[in-house]
């Protein structure tokens, strides 16, 4: 996988994102992150993601709760390759030492247009 083509922020503005900014916002592992979490979870499983174990440095994911958007070429092999041509949202939901469990579901390109128009807007006003 090629992260940089086709790999775009992920606006965390839709149901499950708003659950991961909440996550987010517990800098310690207090009972509010947990709870937190398993909301993340729950939301992720209702909307029926998938999990598998990546690399860190392949997918370039962080943490616990590290996401992005990712447009999957009709040439991806592999388990993301049953996602070519479509927008999904990739995010660590578990971590060992060496790998990461991440979660890989489609994600509504409408929730990500108006994101892109902003971005525009905001460099169109800096030129």
């Amino acid at each position: 996988m090629e992260p940089e083509a086709g790999k775009f922020p992920d606006p965390l503005n839709d149901e499950i994102g708003k659950c991961v900014l909440e996550f987010r916002k517990h800098a310690a592992w207090t009972k509010e992150k947990h709870l937190a979490w398993a909301q993340v979870e729950q939301k992720l499983i209702k909307a029926r993601y998938q999990w598998f174990w990546g690399r860190p440095q392949r997918y370039e994911l962080g943490p616990k709760g590290d996401s992005y958007l990712y447009e999957v070429p009709v040439t991806q092999m592999g388990f993301l390759s049953a996602y070519q041509g479509h927008l999904v949202r990739l995010i660590v939901t578990a971590q060992s030492r060496h790998d990461r469990k991440i979660m890989v579901g489609l994600f509504n390109r409408d929730l990500l247009l108006p994101t892109l128009a902003k971005d525009s807007a905001l460099q169109s006003k800096v030129e």
